[in-house]
């Protein structure tokens, strides 16, 4: 797949984040989840952004040229805000994290008061996944 051959897709490889780390979460200003993010020294294209592209497929362009120029950022950004890219993004996440409480509500139960606490724990962390703003 094209996201994950080597070199720069997307992300800027400059150091400190700059411009992408202060857009990074998406059209809106709301924190709506990471869009890009680095994975060591090659750059890493996420969901909202992956989900924008099969929308707008001119976007791939963009992604394909990296994030130096603050015009690339901005335009990505423009076609992520008209996407469902952040919608179905959350939509994804939610179907995982309910996944997930089931899958610790279908674990052995158990007496042990750490285990039952730490289960809680676990299903409440899936719903602050999904809730949390920053």
């Amino acid at each position: 797949m094209w996201w994950k051959e080597g070199g720069d897709r997307g992300c800027s490889k400059g150091g400190g984040g700059g411009r992408m780390a202060a857009t990074r979460h998406g059209a809106g200003g709301d924190d709506d989840g990471q869009w890009c993010s680095r994975g060591g020294e090659e750059g890493i294209i996420t969901a909202p952004i992956l989900y924008a592209m099969e929308e707008f497929p001119q976007l791939r362009a963009v992604v394909d040229q990296g994030f130096d120029n603050p015009a690339d950022v901005d335009l990505a950004l423009d076609y992520l805000g008209k996407s469902q890219g952040i919608q179905r993004t959350r939509e994804l996440a939610a179907k995982h994290a309910t996944l997930a409480s089931a899958a610790i509500g279908s674990l052995p139960e158990s007496d042990d008061e750490d285990v039952r606490r730490s289960r809680r724990a676990l299903v409440d962390l899936t719903h602050r996944v999904i809730t949390r703003t920053k």
